[in-house]
């Protein structure tokens, strides 16, 4: 029975690596230690994110943009593209929440979703979409509305199912 699970286990870890096919590797060697870094551009759980969400962030690049922002607790830079009406505008911003995993990204772009179409908004701007992250105000056809931030409220110690 394990036999199976190992072939199975090494065969995904196999395909990741090749998938994984923008990996640097670096290798410095001293007297005493042997050191291995590997740099991945993109991952599977990346790509799987990215792809999921980029209906929500409206272009694949403001959803990668997220993803890598969100895991990494680094600057997010979104842009709501020119329109007849408007100019395209950018928004930057960072995670209320620093750096997080995989799964938690997930779930606070996922809140995020709900949030926004809660409150009407079903192609939120960069602007919605920070307000439903971090915390702010949005534009909805009734009015505005103050959001909280899914977040700023994880960054304050609420767990998800609080939030």
């Amino acid at each position: 029975m394990k036999k199976p699970f190992l072939a199975f286990s090494v065969l995904s870890a196999a395909i990741g690596l090749g998938l994984a096919g923008g990996a640097a590797a670096q290798t410095a060697t001293t007297a005493t230690t042997t050191t291995t870094t590997t740099t991945t551009t993109t991952t599977v759980e990346s790509t799987r994110l990215t792809t999921s969400y980029t209906t929500l962030a409206g272009s694949s690049d403001n959803a990668n943009a997220l993803v890598t922002g969100l895991r990494g607790g680094t600057s997010v830079v979104l842009v709501t593209p020119v329109t007849a009406t408007a100019p395209a505008v950018q928004t930057t911003f960072i995670p209320a929440t620093g750096p997080m995993g995989w799964g938690n990204v997930n779930i606070a772009l996922a809140l995020a979703q709900a949030e926004l179409t809660k409150a009407g908004i079903a192609n939120p701007t960069a602007a919605d979409l920070q307000a439903a992250l971090n915390g702010g105000t949005i534009t909805t056809s009734t009015g505005t509305v103050q959001l909280s931030g899914v977040l700023a409220a994880r960054a304050s110690g609420e767990g998800w199912g609080q939030i």
